[in-house]
């Protein structure tokens, strides 16, 4: 009878609002805890990413100092190094100088004996020649 049926679809009208109804609850329940969990999510990536900053900020601070202490040892390294080679610059400097003013007086004197010699053999060549005439 049509009386029974349209009360059987009445029923199912209703279950099914009612099903249509706790659905959408549901949906809304989920669409807002996804909200939910995404923003927890973000504020959790975002501490993440200053924590990395920071740590990424405090190891540049770290190795800027430690590149500066090198640069601080190599410039003294550097200064001695050039104070060592000026010193021993000056050291093979002084001792050519002496080599040098050695050779010169050692030249002089050999030229000293060499005219001495030069002019005794002369006036021996001079006496010899005035005795043979």
């Amino acid at each position: 009878d049509m009386g029974e049926a349209a009360k059987k679809v009445k029923i199912h009208l209703a279950k099914l609002d009612e099903l249509t109804r706790a659905h959408g609850e549901k949906l809304a329940s989920s669409r807002s805890a996804a909200r939910e969990a995404a923003r927890e999510a973000a504020k959790d990536h975002h501490a993440a990413l200053s924590a990395t900053k920071s740590e990424l900020s405090a190891a540049h601070k770290h190795y800027s100092e430690q590149l500066d202490f090198v640069k601080y040892l190599h410039a003294n390294k550097l200064r001695d190094v050039q104070g060592e080679a000026i010193e021993t610059l000056a050291k093979a400097q002084a001792k050519h100088k002496e080599q040098i003013d050695f050779a010169q007086s050692s030249h002089a004197a050999e030229l000293v004996k060499f005219k001495a010699e030069a002019e005794a053999a002369s006036q021996a060549e001079a006496s010899f020649w005035t005795q043979s005439l």
